[in-house]
């Protein structure tokens, strides 16, 4: 998809699971292990966020799906 051309060369592919039980799956951008939080955008084309910010605190899982 045109929107996520720039992110998904540059960004990472996760999984996440928040404390809430909600899974989503996307494109993490500018990910770095010590910032509080990340941009992230997810892949599924019925999901309602285009653009979102991940709190780190807000997951109970985050899985790597790319090498």
């Amino acid at each position: 998809e045109p929107r996520f051309a720039k992110v998904m060369d540059e960004g990472r592919r996760v999984a996440l699971r928040f404390v809430d039980g909600e899974r989503l799956w996307g494109y993490a951008e500018a990910y770095k292990d010590e910032d509080p939080g990340f941009f992230f955008f997810p892949t599924d084309p019925a999901d309602n966020n285009l653009r979102m910010y991940v709190v780190r605190s807000s997951l109970m899982e985050m899985a790597f799906l790319d090498n």
